[in-house]
Formats: structure tokens, sequence, C-alpha cells
């Protein structure tokens, strides 16, 4: 890494200049700031990835031992046009669209636009053909290994991996607690609380996987951005400007899906 520190360093004086172009609606109104966060969430496709999280939802109360027939109020509750308007909600209530301006301000810059472009052309992140093919080609071709850094740190800088490996983590003790219980007759304290132990080893292994996925994926789609852009791009999601923005931004869509859910199915009484 520290061999192409001087296209780092290109880089980052190239987004030095990307806080000083911060978009008109950053002074405008609340209200104004607040639609035109909405406007940023619609067009990153954020409905479409919170269908995503739904279905692996769903999938994850089949294997917690959920009634069948809590699939289709489970569908109906996690409806992703609804999950959007409650995690636009919530950004909101947080104020996240005061941090958003250099976020925004990024896209419009040329790595800016490389990057949307590659994204909307790569696989997602549930795409499990795209992966599966994508590890078979870099089986049989490894990969530099400067380059597999390189998507690594951008891998974990997106913070993508985690927002998926929280979901998952969070979801599987809503519908543990709400399920297991009824389809077992009753879980001790002493077992729900092992239980919750395995969880949380489970869980690291879990954002490992997530990582290592986005990582395959990114490796393909990401072929038409040079080492620079992959150096300039893991720097401003490093940056405290991207963080601040990305960390209540998993908050809020992990916050929804765990709300929704324990509305939906309040935890069963535990017996002492």
């Amino acid at each position: 890494m520290r061999a192409h520190a001087r296209y780092l360093a290109r880089a980052l004086l190239a987004l030095g200049a990307v806080w000083l172009t911060q978009p008109a609606w950053a002074d405008d109104p609340p209200e104004a700031a607040d639609a035109a966060l909405r406007g940023w969430l619609e067009g990153r496709d954020l409905p479409r990835d919170l269908g995503y999280l739904r279905d692996h939802a769903l999938q994850i109360a089949g294997q917690q031992g959920c009634p069948r027939d809590l699939a289709g109020a489970l569908r109906e509750a996690l409806n992703p046009d609804v999950l959007f308007e409650n995690t636009v909600e919530r950004l909101v209530d947080a104020e996240a669209a005061a941090l958003l301006p250099p976020v925004e301000a990024f896209t419009h810059t040329p790595l800016g636009l490389r990057i949307a472009t590659a994204d909307r052309e790569r696989p997602q992140l549930d795409d499990d053909d795209a992966w599966r093919t994508g590890a078979i080609q870099l089986r049989q071709t490894p990969p530099d290994p400067g380059r597999a850094a390189r998507i690594e740190r951008v891998a974990r800088a997106s913070q993508d991996a985690e927002l998926w490996s929280d979901t998952e983590s969070r979801l599987r003790s809503v519908l543990r607690d709400a399920c297991l219980p009824a389809a077992t007759g009753g879980r001790s304290q002493q077992e729900l609380a092992m239980l919750d132990a395995i969880d949380t080893a489970q869980g690291a292994q879990r954002r490992m996987h997530f990582l290592t996925t986005l990582s395959v994926v990114l490796y393909e789609g990401y072929r038409p951005l040079s080492d620079a852009d992959l150096d300039a791009y893991a720097a401003f999601l490093e940056s405290p400007e991207a963080t601040r923005w990305l960390e209540p931004r998993n908050a809020a869509i992990v916050g929804v899906l765990e709300a929704v859910v324990r509305e939906l199915i309040p935890p069963a009484p535990v017996p002492l």
C-alpha cells in the first residue's frame, strides 16, 4: 500500500476541493434539506436495498422456527416502501441531512461519477450467482495482492458488510425471542443467555462472510477503476465526513427493520 502513496496523495489533494463545492441545498431551510435527503436516498436505490434486507429477514424467520403463517405478515409489514419512509423519518429526526453535503458533493466529482457508474453495473451483495462466479474466477486466476488489498479496504470502509451483519444479528435476536419459545415449549433464561453468547460469536463470522462476499463482488465490478481511484475512494470513505454519514445511515436502517419486526411479533414470555 505504501508503494502507492504518491497516488493517494494526489487523490487526497483532489478530494480537498470537494468540501469547498458543497451543494446549494446545504444552506437551505430544513424542509429543503430533508427533501434533498429523500431524493438522495431514492437516487441511491435504498428502496431496492431494503427489499433485499426484507427477503433476508424472511429467510431468518424460517431459520428461527417461526410459524409459516408469519411469513405473509412479515412480508407485508416489511414492505420496502414503508421501510423507506420510516428510514427517512429516522434520519430526519437525527438531523442527518446536515451530514450529507460532503458526501453528495463527492458524487459530483469525476471519481464519484466513475464510482457511481461502476456501482450501477456491478452485482449486488445478495447476488449469490455473481458471487459464486466471481469466487471461481478468483480461484482460477489469483488476484494481484495489491489490488485485492485495495478492494478489501474499500469494502471495509463502505460499512456495507457491517450493515448486513448487524441487521442479521438484530433480526435473529428478535425473531428467536419471539418464535423459539413458541416452537419449543419455552426456553429458560440460562438457555437464552447461552444462545446470545453463541450469536455474538457467530456475529464476527457473519461479518467476515459479508466482507468476503462484498470484496469478491467489488473485485469484479470495480475492474474499470484504477488503483489510484480505489486509493482515493477508500480515503474518502474513511474520512470523518463520510463516516459521520455512514454510521447514522446504517443505524437508521437496522433500527427500522428491528422496530417493525418487534411491533409485529413482540417477544413471548420467557419461563423463569
